[in-house]
């Protein structure tokens, strides 16, 4: 019930249908709705959409991402600085899409019930070292191109090409997905100190059983081969078969995140996951925004409900 005065302008509460309040110093009155079905615009929608991909992708690469960005020293504070990021990246691109008219051809969000991330771009560290100059072939056998720098690759020669100090870490990362549904099923990485086993720089990169040493050392999963080429001066780090099921899962992307110690601090590059074209089909942002229209009861949305302001 309302009170005080509806005529001089001082009533307020609930009058049937209609709500007096007092704005500015002037009564206004909106009609209130009743019942609202799906109270989703298609902006809180896409938001979910947004939300649920970076949120499944955090699961998926918490063992980097948990210590990945630099300055933030706890995982909660890790956590949050990966979700801006990847929210902000996947914004923009739904925002592009949504724009150029072409939502039922960008990929890849996560649909409402998916249970893994699908292969994408994420942003998996942050901070001020330099990054990898190592590119993402998707090719099984040229997974990860490192230069080397020289056709026999030495550590001094590698920390060279690619602008690093000896003593940096590099961690390569793979992820791995299903083929049928482009799912990113787990990630697996290998750790890599730029400083051979007798503590020189001239010694041969990587001669075979050095990836098995102490240093450079091998943490994570221990997945890779590294196989030096003498044709483009270049490394190429390969993910070994026994790792994944070549017949039902494909290498889907991967990175190279580089650490470097100074002062007693970690500091990393700024890197992200790069996704590499597969056989895998692409879950369009249509159909991840379909995914939670479809859960509906009403094609009725906030945005479109009737509404009616009066100042009197």
């Amino acid at each position: 019930m309302a009170t005080g005065n509806i005529f001089q302008g001082t009533a307020k509460g609930k009058l049937g249908d209609v709500v007096l309040t007092r704005r500015n110093g002037k009564q206004v009155s909106r009609v209130r709705v009743r019942t609202i079905a799906n109270p989703r615009s298609f902006t809180q929608i896409l938001q979910r959409v947004v939300i649920s991909t970076t949120g499944k992708a955090y699961s998926l690469f918490s063992p980097l991402a948990d210590h990945s960005f630099q300055g933030k020293s706890t995982k909660f504070a890790n956590m949050q600085r990966f979700q801006q990021l990847n929210t902000r990246l996947m914004t923009g691109r739904a925002n592009d899409a949504y724009n150029a008219g072409t939502l039922a051809q960008v990929g890849d969000f996560v649909a409402k019930n998916g249970q893994y991330p699908v292969v994408n771009n994420y942003v998996i560290s942050e901070g001020s070292a330099p990054s990898s100059k190592a590119t993402i072939s998707g090719v099984a056998t040229e997974h990860i191109i490192l230069p080397s720098g020289a056709d026999k690759p030495t550590y001094a020669s590698v920390i060279e090409a690619n602008g690093l100090n000896q003593g940096d870490q590099l961690t390569f990362v793979t992820g791995i997905a299903d083929k049928i549904t482009g799912e990113l099923k787990r990630i697996m990485f290998c750790r890599v100190i730029l400083v051979a086993n007798d503590g020189t720089t001239d010694a041969d990169f990587l001669d075979g059983t050095a990836i098995s040493g102490a240093n450079p050392r091998n943490e994570g999963t221990g997945s890779y081969n590294f196989t030096k080429s003498t044709q483009g001066q270049s490394i190429f780090v390969t993910p070994k078969d026994s790792t994944y099921d070549t017949a039902t899962e494909e290498i889907a992307g991967g990175c190279v995140i580089v650490s470097r110690m100074e002062n007693n601090t970690w500091y990393r590059s700024n890197t992200t996951f790069e996704a590499v074209a597969g056989t895998r089909p692409l879950l369009s942002l249509q159909a991840a925004i379909d995914s939670w229209m479809n859960e509906t009861k009403s094609s009725k949305y906030l945005n479109q409900s009737q509404s009616v302001s009066v100042v009197f």
